[in-house]
């Protein structure tokens, strides 16, 4: 994958805003089990298991949404620790990081298998879940409804495609001038916009549709 530009993946860390005011960074399900489950792959170098760009705003306001009938679980750092250099892998995040998402749809799904399980990958996190979401369990994936998709360094946006899984079952986002999802990983302030342009607030729609079953 061609590199370009002066600020790259490499400077992201950087790059990341220092606080956020859009709820945790780590969500973990409580002893309860909810109606739905939403699990989260952050972006690289993002802190917790949610990060603090995209991740907390959408549990944070799925919580207020639906209350005790959902909750937020991370894929946690331990075995996906969202470093900048498996950005460069050939499926755009390591080996471990995939069985640790594997690990974590099992477990929630294992806890409370009548639960509707969506899924949100943000950067890397987007890549994650393309290899994630075709390696689970018939009986995992089966539990899941939807998801959606941030700035996705696969550059999956043409085709719009997670292999084994139907296309209106998920939605993408990837803007303009976010060079990170067009196949460059080039890091623009677009990649860090979808908080505040919009399609955040969508994908918190879509998803209290799907796990509500109102869509």
């Amino acid at each position: 994958m061609k590199i370009t530009g002066v600020i790259t993946l490499a400077g992201m860390a950087a790059a990341l805003p220092q606080s956020s005011s859009r709820g945790p960074t780590s969500y973990s399900l409580g002893e309860k089990c909810p109606d739905a489950v939403l699990v989260v792959a952050r972006g690289s170098m993002e802190p917790g298991n949610v990060g603090i760009t995209v991740g907390p705003m959408l549990c944070s306001a799925l919580k207020t949404k639906l209350a005790d009938k959902f909750d937020c679980q991370g894929i946690n750092a331990p075995g996906y620790p969202a470093a900048i250099g498996d950005n460069f892998k050939e499926k755009g995040s390591c080996d471990t990081c995939i069985e640790a998402g594997v690990k974590t749809f099992t477990d929630v799904h294992t806890k409370c298998p009548k639960a509707k399980l969506t899924f949100m990958g943000y950067s890397q996190g987007a890549a994650l879940m393309h290899n994630v979401i075709p390696a689970l369990p018939a009986d995992v994936k089966s539990s899941i409804v939807g998801g959606v998709l941030f700035g996705d360094t696969k550059n999956q946006q043409s085709s719009a495609t997670i292999t084994g899984w139907p296309k209106d079952k998920f939605r993408t986002y990837c803007l303009e001038d976010d060079g990170v999802c067009h196949g460059e990983l080039q890091l623009t302030g677009g990649h860090f916009a979808y908080t505040g342009n919009g399609d955040a607030q969508k994908a918190i729609d879509y998803l209290t549709q799907i796990m509500t079953g109102s869509a």
